[in-house]
């Protein structure tokens, strides 16, 4: 499903494994305390959502890269804005599948002057106008006659290949809906039970259980996302657990134009589901990747930018009794 967010199609996300050669040095992840931002503390404000979700492709030529595809694994989310010089703007996150890799960049993301900058997460910005050197300004022929541009990736470790379909929060999909219109999957915000209050007052005083309570309850609308989505510029984005949260500060300029970044989206831990990563020591696991991108999506010429991921990592989630 496409979402028209701007008068344009969100279409496409690409997250792909990044091999790299790893160490084997145990890194223990050092507990920083920051001053979190205002914003951060505060629920998150009801800004209207796009989520994603993740299903096997009917055709596999539709996520070949001519036509910008939304996917998740495979060999790389579209989100336009109504500028020219944006009508293809794609994102590409790359991350090590290990942990020991994950763990030790942790170190680095604390510091707001990383010696080394965060290596096991990347996020880069592609964006063409409408007429440009590598695509026609003609959608392709959707028959599967178009043939991949090269003969193979050179990973040898990709990901399970999905499609990342989007539908907005708080609208579920038809096919779960009874026949007198609710939806027995989703929990109601206007249920009358009152026990996510009573849950919300037995947490209390407890910052971590209360924040995973509220996480718990907000993805059990639509318990399969493994995206979220917001261009508005107003949405912040759901954090599982208290700590291990960003303060302004920590989220650098752009280095482009040295403008804001501001929160576009962030990838949930459903998508490790997805792509069958076995629970082992070393195994990759994250609580939520926050992306934040240029506020103005500067142009400077043609090539990838690369944008800001802030990994909350899932051992920081509260231990479940």
């Amino acid at each position: 499903m496409d979402i028209d967010l701007s008068g344009e199609k969100l279409k496409s996300l690409h997250i792909s494994s990044l091999d790299e050669e790893e160490d084997d040095e145990e890194v223990q992840n050092d507990d920083v305390e920051d001053e979190v931002s205002d914003e951060d503390d505060e629920e998150e404000d009801q800004v209207p959502m796009t989520l994603g979700f993740v299903e096997k492709p009917k055709n596999p030529w539709t996520l070949l890269r001519q036509y910008f595809p939304s996917k998740a694994g495979g060999t790389p989310v579209y989100a336009p804005l109504p500028e020219e010089s944006t009508f293809h703007r794609t994102f590409f996150i790359f991350m090590c599948p290990s942990m020991t890799c994950l763990l030790r960049d942790q170190h680095e993301q604390w510091k707001r002057h990383p010696e080394t900058p965060s290596r096991s997460v990347k996020v880069f910005r592609c964006q063409l106008p409408r007429v440009n050197s590598f695509y026609s300004s003609e959608a392709p022929a959707e028959d599967g006659t178009e043939q991949p541009l090269t003969a193979g990736a050179a990973s040898n470790s990709l990901w399970p290949e999905y499609e990342i379909t989007n539908e907005d929060e708080g609208e579920p999909d038809e096919e779960m809906t009874n026949d007198d219109g609710s939806a027995s999957s989703l929990i109601s915000r206007s249920r009358t039970d009152g026990s996510f209050g009573k849950l919300q007052t037995y947490f209390k005083g407890n910052g971590e259980n209360r924040s995973w309570a509220s996480f718990q309850e907000r993805i059990s609308l639509a318990p399969d996302q493994v995206l979220r989505y917001s261009g508005s510029g107003e949405a912040k984005p759901l954090w599982p657990v208290s700590s291990g949260r960003p303060s302004k500060l920590d989220i650098p300029k752009c280095n482009y134009c040295g403008g804001t970044r501001g929160f576009e989206f962030q990838v949930l831990p459903q998508l490790l589901y997805f792509f069958h990563v076995k629970d082992s020591e070393d195994s990759l696991d994250w609580a939520t990747i926050v992306v934040y991108t240029c506020e103005a999506s500067c142009e400077g010429g043609v090539g990838y930018k690369e944008e800001f991921a802030w990994v909350q990592l899932a051992s920081q989630s509260i231990s479940h009794r």
